[in-house]
């Protein structure tokens, strides 16, 4: 564990600096000026004008609620630079509005948008002018579609158009490149997850965080209007908000997949109105004037005290044996996006926030976060991952332990049980053969339980390389077993023979010792009722035999060397 905080430790800092590098390598410096148009303008509403105002402070200052279908004039003097190609570039909420310059129109957001069914939410506009513009008078002609205490428009940036591009894409480029990174990553996670689902342990958590990934990743280039790069922008804002309320049963669901807490009374009373209130509400904020947006903030802060509810619990376990490494690091991820995700909604919906227009915590919060989720995404796969390979290990050291003989490293009798019930249940022909070694006993008592062990090791080896392809058991001290798929006498007869000469050399090689064996085999198609245990008593039987006539021709030149020394 005190590895574990160490690399966090070292971890976040780590990547904050490597943000801050990439955010001060790629530096933007415009061309020509850009400034905004903040002061000096004049609004009328509700019959009221309102002189020499600075969108600063016009929310705490001078304009009321504003409610569906008000109408609003603003209009300045564009006091600026001369530039080569002048554009606006600013931001719209829940309005169709048109531009004159000097009572000419030069823009038109019809209001005929939202007539035919198209939602304005929230919209970046880069608006061209007339090359002389500066030092003429423009003005703005809002129609709000829904009630609001917010801004219905950022403060206007003026500029070159390419500079006014490149200035509102280098602000962005965070949100770019992790927009396009969870989006690919979410869709590649989410085939990976579905392809090795066999494989991996916890799959659907792995599934809901590929599609939390997706989800977020559409969000941010909606929200951000980076979206406009590869779709229609008239969709944006319709995605913009089903997705984000997506994120709450989808975070609910992480939450129970990680946490195994589904059947929790807790989880239950506060996933169930949660995921339920979020389909209405994502319908709501699009067909309905009703500002929801509270009600959002306060689910998404209920989420995010049940996360750090169950966060603490685990906590607690650190230092207990129930302690899961793997689940800790995907709720620290989870709590992490949904802080990203709570902070980011209560900056956007903030009274000054769409005044003076998106600042870079607005920008690069959810990104940040959201990058974070996956690295712990990541980290709690491969430590899940390196779980699944121990227990593995684990699982194939006792299944050695269960089957095989420890000293020789042949299959053991209880692995042999399982080869007899399997030809069992096949009508295969096949042929056991039963070995016992000659001399186990005497070896060991007279040269004692190395020697004796030595011979059983040789014994075993000499069985493996005659008998290739062939299952070979001992199946007690001195007691062997082979089995054949095959039914040719010849061929077991060659194998034995050869076993025999590897034997004899052994017995040079070793003369203080006697290598034989006694054998006995037999087929299946020699027992009438065809039983395997039939088949192996036979072999058995023939094996003794062998035994009882070695005995008495007293082969047995190890046995005369021993008796010597």
């Amino acid at each position: 564990m005190k590895s574990l905080l160490k690399h966090i430790l070292i971890g976040i800092p780590t990547f904050f600096l490597i943000v801050l590098l990439l955010s001060s390598t790629l530096h933007f410096s415009p061309q020509s000026h850009t400034t905004p148009l903040s002061d000096h303008w004049t609004i009328s509403l509700h019959g009221k004008q309102y002189d020499d105002l600075s969108y600063n402070h016009l929310p705490v200052s001078a304009l009321p609620q504003l409610s569906a279908g008000d109408r609003i004039s603003t209009f300045c003097v564009v006091d600026a630079d001369p530039v080569d190609f002048p554009a606006l570039i600013f931001r719209t909420r829940c309005c169709a509005f048109r531009i004159y310059m000097d009572n000419r129109l030069i823009y038109d957001y019809p209001l005929s948008r939202a007539r035919y069914g198209h939602f304005l939410g929230w919209q970046y506009h880069i608006v061209s002018l007339p090359q002389d513009c500066v030092g003429h008078t423009i003005s703005f002609r809002f129609n709000v579609i829904q009630d609001t205490p917010f801004s219905i428009i950022t403060t206007p940036w003026f500029g070159c158009f390419d500079d006014l591009i490149k200035l509102f894409l280098h602000r962005h480029i965070l949100a770019l490149f992790s927009g396009i990174f969870l989006c690919v990553f979410g869709i590649c996670f989410l085939l990976a997850s579905i392809i090795f689902a066999s494989f991996t342990r916890d799959v659907f958590s792995q599934i809901i965080s590929a599609l939390l990934c997706l989800d977020i990743g559409i969000w941010i280039l909606s929200a951000m209007q980076l979206g406009e790069l590869f779709t229609d922008q008239s969709s944006m804002p319709v995605f913009e908000h089903i997705i984000f309320f997506l994120a709450v049963p989808l975070l609910y669901l992480l939450l129970g997949s990680t946490r195994k807490c589904f059947r929790s009374k807790l989880f239950l009373w506060l996933s169930i109105p949660s995921t339920a209130l979020c389909i209405p509400l994502s319908i709501l904020s699009i067909t309905s004037e009703i500002n929801i947006f509270p009600v959002f903030f306060i689910l998404i802060g209920v989420l995010f005290g049940l996360q750090l509810y169950y966060g603490i619990i685990d906590l607690g376990r650190i230092q207990k044996e129930n302690f899961n490494l793997s689940v800790f690091v995907q709720m620290s991820g989870a709590i992490i996006l949904t802080f990203g995700i709570l902070l980011t909604n209560a900056m956007a919906f903030r009274l000054s926030f769409y005044v003076s227009g998106p600042n870079m915590l607005f920008i690069s919060v959810l990104p940040v976060c959201s990058l974070l989720f996956v690295i712990t995404r990541l980290s709690s796969y491969l430590i899940s991952l390196a779980g699944s390979h121990q227990q593995h290990l684990r699982s194939v050291t006792l299944s050695q332990l269960a089957y095989m003989d420890a000293l020789t490293g042949l299959p053991n009798r209880a692995r042999s049980d399982q080869l007899f019930k399997s030809l069992s249940e096949s009508s295969d022909d096949f042929c056991l053969i039963s070995l016992d070694l000659n001399g186990l006993k005497e070896i060991n008592d007279l040269l004692g339980h190395p020697a004796g062990d030595r011979l059983l090791v040789s014994f075993a080896d000499t069985l493996r390389s005659v008998f290739i392809g062939y299952s070979c058991c001992r199946t007690g001290g001195d007691e062997f077993l082979v089995i054949m798929n095959c039914t040719d006498r010849e061929t077991v007869e060659k194998n034995i023979t050869q076993m025999n000469l590897q034997l004899k050399a052994l017995d040079s090689s070793e003369p203080d010792m006697d290598h034989s064996t006694a054998y006995g085999y037999a087929f299946r198609h020699e027992c009438p009722e065809q039983s395997v245990h039939d088949v192996y008593m036979l072999a058995d039987q023939r094996m003794y035999e062998c035994k009882r006539k070695q005995h008495e021709q007293s082969h047995s030149p190890a046995s005369d060397s021993i008796k010597k020394s």
